[in-house]
């Protein structure tokens, strides 16, 4: 989802575990996720009639 420009991450160095990253939603993102719940919400009422 980096690659298509959804979701931006940062990695995180620490000393005493693993280094890890962090992600985080863009804009792009944001607004597809809103979609896709939209999405899913208008299957359950169409399933649901």
């Amino acid at each position: 989802m980096e690659k298509t420009g959804r979701l931006n991450s940062e990695r995180v160095v620490q000393t005493d575990k693993p280094n890890k990253k962090i992600y985080s939603l863009t804009a792009k993102g944001g607004r597809a996720f809103m979609e896709w719940l939209d999405a899913a919400e208008e299957m359950l009422h169409v399933r649901g009639s």
